[in-house]
């Protein structure tokens, strides 16, 4: 497993071993529940090292979001920003890198405002 680089799944495998044998759980099942452990922690971890790159405030998240804030906006428009659609809906890679860099930079350093010389229903 190591030579895998499948170390960390090494600390709960007795556990994990055990938790097969009581349930009689075929090998495939067995190895697609370490597997997908294993990818879970990845997916984690590299989330976190991505974040700490780009000192993003671990406290700044949408779900954190107070909707009863004494602010003005366009809730309309928060609901589809938040969404993400718009980048599901056509943004090459290069143009999803490229958008991440520039909000990642702006982070917490200035005001960001998005603009578009296109109207609503021009956008696809």
């Amino acid at each position: 497993m190591r030579r895998l680089k499948l170390w960390q799944p090494l600390d709960t495998l007795p556990e994990r071993l055990a938790l097969a044998r009581s349930n009689r759980l075929p090998h495939h099942d067995f190895l697609e529940m370490l597997f997908a452990e294993e990818i879970t922690r990845r997916d984690r971890e590299s989330a976190q090292r991505r974040a700490e790159t780009a000192h993003l405030d671990p406290q700044m998240q949408l779900q954190t979001w107070d909707d009863t804030t004494a602010v003005n906006f366009d809730r309309e428009l928060w609901a589809e920003l938040t969404s993400l659609r718009f980048l599901a809906d056509g943004l090459e890679a290069i143009e999803t890198n490229d958008f991440y860099e520039l909000i990642v930079e702006r982070h917490r350093k200035a005001s960001t405002v998005i603009t578009s010389n296109r109207e609503p229903p021009e956008i696809p």
